[in-house]
């Protein structure tokens, strides 16, 4: 039985779908909206989410720590 490479993983093709989908503030703000209990929505203000610049220390690593970040 053969094993399929890191990068073909099903755990990776998750994380480059909603890292592609996040790359998207309207998207980021629609998924932080429909899933933040709603007392929290309503003190959020209409502005969509501001994505962080994420600098990283070691690109080994890049593929294994990184996320999206984003100011609200």
């Amino acid at each position: 039985m053969t094993t399929q490479p890191a990068s073909d993983s099903v755990h990776d093709i998750h994380d480059h779908y909603f890292g592609a989908m996040l790359s998207y503030p309207d998207n980021a703000d629609a998924l932080v909206r429909e899933l933040l209990p709603a007392e929290t929505v309503a003190t959020l203000t209409s502005d969509p989410p501001q994505p962080v610049d994420t600098t990283h220390i070691d690109q080994e690593l890049r593929d294994h720590t990184s996320d999206k970040l984003f100011w609200i």
